[in-house]
Formats: C-alpha cells, sequence, structure tokens
C-alpha cells in the first residue's frame, strides 16, 4: 500500500491517540499498515474535556433542517444531531476500514494477502486488525442502507455538520475530530465542500481557543495538526501568532523528543 494511503489512515491518530500501540518484528510497513488502519475506527470514545459554551445553543430536537442531508439515515438517527453524528461516525469508520481491507487485495505483501504474517504482528495489533475485521460484518446491516441511499458529499455533509453541532454542545472529542478534519470531504469545486470550508473557518477558531483553555490535549494535536495543513479545509485555521506559538510550545512540552 502507497505511503500516501498509510499516512491518511494515520492522521486520524491526532484525534484517536493511538501513540502507545507498540511495534515490533514482521516489518515496519506491515505494522504500520494494521495500526493506521485501526486507527480509523477509533473514534467511538466521547473525550470527557469540553471546549466551553460559546458557541450556539445545542439543538436537542430532531435533524430537519433543510440543508441537513438525510439520505440514508435511520428514524433513530434523526432524534438528535448527537444521534446523527453517533450513527454516521460508526458507519463511516466501517466505510473507512473496508476501503483499507479491499485495498490490501491489490498489495501482494499485505497482511490478507500473505495471511501468515498476522501471527507476526505485535499482539495488540493483530488484536484491534481483527476486531476491526469483525466490525465490518457486525455492522454491515446497520450501515447497508446509509452506505446505498447517501453518497459521499452527503455523507460528508453529514459527519462534519454533526459533528460541528455535537462540538458547540460541548462534546470534546467532537470539536478536536472537527477541527483536524479527519474525514472525506466533498469536490472542492462543489457548493457543499464551499459551505463546509466556510463553517469550519467560522467555527474551528473559538473551539481550538476554548479546547486549549480547558487543557485538551486532543485539542492541541488537533489544532498543531491542523496549522501544519497547506490545502483543504483545515488550511483555513486561523488562530494568529501569539495562539499558534502556544499550540507549538504546548506540543514541544508534550513531545517525548528530548531534542525538542
Amino acid at each position: 500500500m502507497g505511503q500516501r494511503r498509510i499516512a491518511a489512515f494515520a492522521a486520524l491518530g491526532v484525534v484517536a491517540l493511538l501513540g502507545g500501540i507498540a511495534m515490533v518484528s514482521v516489518s515496519n510497513a506491515d505494522q504500520g499498515e494494521i495500526a493506521a488502519a485501526n486507527v480509523a475506527v477509533e473514534r467511538q470514545k466521547t473525550g470527557d474535556l469540553r471546549p466551553g459554551s460559546s458557541g450556539a445553543a445545542w439543538k436537542s430536537g430532531p435533524v430537519g433542517e433543510s440543508d441537513f442531508p438525510r439520505q440514508g439515515l435511520p428514524q433513530s438517527a434523526l432524534v438528535s444531531y448527537e444521534a446523527t453524528y453517533k450513527y454516521v461516525r460508526r458507519c463511516e469508520a466501517r466505510r473507512q476500514f473496508e476501503d483499507f481491507f479491499e485495498n490490501q487485495k491489490i498489495d501482494p505483501n499485505s497482511v490478507r494477502s500473505k495471511p501468515e504474517k498476522l501471527m507476526q504482528l505485535d499482539p495488540d495489533v493483530r488484536a484491534r486488525y481483527l476486531e476491526r475485521v469483525a466490525m465490518l460484518e457486525e455492522r454491515r446491516e446497520e450501515c447497508t442502507a446509509w452506505e446505498r441511499d447517501a453518497t459521499r458529499e452527503q455523507a460528508s455533509q453529514q459527519i462534519y455538520l454533526s459533528a460541528l453541532e455535537n462540538a458547540l454542545a460541548g462534546d470534546g472529542m467532537a470539536a478536536a475530530c472537527f477541527v483536524v478534519a479527519p474525514w472525506a470531504v466533498p469536490d472542492e469545486s462543489s457548493p457543499a465542500y464551499q459551505r463546509l470550508s466556510e463553517m469550519y473557518a467560522a467555527n474551528a477558531p473559538a473551539l481550538v481557543e476554548s479546547g486549549v483553555e480547558l487543557g485538551s490535549w486532543p485539542m492541541v494535536r488537533a489544532a498543531a495538526s491542523a496549522l501544519n495543513s497547506e490545502a483543504g479545509m483545515t488550511s483555513r485555521l486561523s488562530l494568529g501568532p501569539q495562539k499558534a506559538y502556544e499550540i507549538s510550545r504546548l506540543m514541544q512540552l508534550g513531545s517525548e523528543d528530548a531534542a525538542m
């Protein structure tokens, strides 16, 4: 599998905080691919740190706004943005891992192509990988209608907009996810992308500010990743030189690298 693909999955680790996964022999590439794929579905926890109350009021009622795409969402996911976010996040995690899993067929040296490599993986990495493989079938029925009826563009809007609503309501992990923007986005020439990009630019700075004030390490890492971005929505994160320096300094203090 190409380095670009691996890097895309690894970027999700900013939110998942999987730095503790150990890597042993087989090969660094094999271990890295499996660990990175594990990251793609490691977003099921809700953070305890809250980003503050400066955002819009929580919309606890049904998801009914005309500009919110509802395609593929079951009725249980339409009772609130919290339910929408939980459902779409679960199904998007499944789809991301399935994409990775299917692409392994192409690589003759992957764990899927050479099952004997599985037993050579670090035990924790192997256990997580097998959990993800089982998850593909466990969530198949739950996510079939969504994968069939919601286009990738609609799915992207669903997860980003519901993540933002949850972030503004006080979900610290949703806030970090929104800032690091780990999910696919619509085509950059589309109105849907322009809308998401504008909402990102308008809301991400305040989420970072309140998250950092409350000591949210996931938010620090998310902001640092976004500040290093040179393209896409995250390149629109504007914090000013003082806040950017603060984020950089916090990352240095949190690094295990003595040289930093």
